[in-house]
């Protein structure tokens, strides 16, 4: 895996942890209309959709032509 990859991917994977153990730890009860709960979980789910681009992008990844 290329160096900036890694940084990145290091990165991106930090803060989903962060972001999840927020989440867990967040107060009950968590309302669907709780604005900071509902904006973590949408920072999670964009966190692993970066992840997963990255994953797609790196040059170990890539189809061989």
């Amino acid at each position: 895996m290329d160096e900036p990859f890694s940084e990145t991917k290091a990165d991106l994977e930090s803060e989903r942890h962060r972001i999840n153990d927020e989440i867990k730890n967040y107060p009950t009860p968590n309302p669907a209309c709780d604005a900071q709960f509902n904006f973590l979980l949408e920072e999670r789910a964009r966190i692993a959709r970066e992840i997963q681009e990255l994953e797609a992008a790196e040059p170990d990844n890539r189809p061989v032509e």
